[in-house]
């Protein structure tokens, strides 16, 4: 992505941060937990179905918004880092936040290796060649047999903030060739009722790196 892209992206969401902000705190808790669900075993209310609790399981937040998913996660007693470019959304003081962005999560460097590994609402941001780079740090970020859990917004994009296509078979494809395998994928329609008249959609994938 040109640097003159990314810079009216991130200043489209800091003018409607505000708006913004209150549209993802209000989306409720089987949004922000359900890719958690997928991959992880939790139920809606966060429990561990699976009754294991001996190891937290690390959870790594790319473009985390306002903190919801960190404040599920931390719920369901899951370590969580949650990394933003800036902190015009961050509405959680309870986690730290990384000032980062993809595709290169260049502060990332020497942090741990993560169970699960979210990419909720910002891949569409990214073109065609960045996706190839993130999938590369994804691979060096996620533990072996980790989880990338990412919703991929289908449909138009707001003023200022670049959409660039994405369909089921291209991400396979990439995530294939850095040794991820495509566990899941569910089209869901957007939740906010502007986005609906609009037609967007979302394409949730999940995705577990082997060995």
């Amino acid at each position: 992505m040109a640097r003159a892209t990314r810079r009216a992206i991130l200043a489209s969401y800091r003018a409607e941060a505000p708006m913004l902000a209150e549209r993802y705190e209000n989306l409720g808790p089987g949004v922000s937990l359900g890719p958690f669900s997928w991959a992880l075993g939790l139920d809606v209310e966060g429990r561990r179905r699976s009754g294991d609790v001996a190891r937290p399981l690390r959870v790594l937040d790319l473009g985390a918004g306002t903190g919801a998913g960190a404040r599920s996660g931390g719920r369901a007693g899951l370590l969580g880092w949650a990394v933003e470019p800036g902190t015009a959304l961050w509405r959680f003081e309870g986690r730290r936040l990384v000032a980062d962005e993809l595709p290169g999560l260049l502060r990332l460097a020497g942090a741990p290796r993560f169970d699960c590994i979210l990419a909720l609402g910002v891949w569409h941001h990214l073109s065609p060649p960045e996706r190839r780079l993130a999938w590369r740090r994804l691979r060096a970020l996620a533990r072996p047999r980790g989880q990338v859990l990412m919703s991929v917004r289908l449909g138009p994009s707001p003023p200022g903030r670049a959409r660039f296509p994405a369909n089921l078979w291209s991400e396979r494809a990439q995530a294939r060739a850095q040794g991820f395998t495509l566990m899941r994928h569910e089209p869901r329609a957007s939740v906010p009722p502007g986005n609906r008249a609009q037609n967007v959609r979302w394409l949730w994938l999940w995705f577990e790196r082997r060995g």
